[in-house]
């Protein structure tokens, strides 16, 4: 029971975190960002921002099949996470988002293996590990988005 308390717990905080993403939209882009012919240098921020939107709902997806334990669905999402991971990791951005993009791949990355070790019944320190490797990555590609000027609502 304390094990399970301890897992949502955490999923629990990860669900914040995700709300956090959820104030990320394009609302937050400049006007002039789509009226301008000249290329943006921001451009592979809007793009990353886009892509953790769009990751936010595959990780709230997993957080609920985790939650009401249908870990067969919870498996798809899983497949559809780790593909997404794989998109993330291959896009290319310009320098100054090389670290944001790195950061964003490395929380994809703790996200799937935390599932991962639910689907195969990990341990708590694992799992509790690889969640709060998954929080930080998240928290650190949140800060440098912002140390680049992109705003979190």
């Amino acid at each position: 029971m304390k094990k399970r308390y301890d897992l949502m717990r955490h999923l629990i905080i990860i669900l914040i975190i995700i709300i956090i993403f959820s104030a990320c939209s394009p609302n937050s882009v400049d006007n002039n960002y789509y009226s301008t012919s000249t290329p943006d240098p921001r451009e592979s921020g809007y793009m990353l921002i886009e892509y953790a939107e769009q990751y936010r709902e595959i990780s709230s997806s997993m957080i609920r099949k985790s939650l009401e334990q249908d870990y067969s669905s919870l498996e798809t999402l899983l497949d559809e996470a780790t593909e997404f991971g794989l998109t993330v990791d291959s896009l290319a951005v310009t320098s100054p988002y090389a670290n944001a993009k790195d950061y964003f791949t490395r929380w994809i990355v703790y996200d799937c293996l935390t599932y991962q070790l639910i689907l195969n019944n990990g341990s708590k320190e694992e799992i509790s590990n690889s969640i709060s490797e998954s929080m930080n990555w998240s928290m650190e590609f949140v800060n440098e988005m912002i140390k680049l000027g992109h705003k979190f609502y």
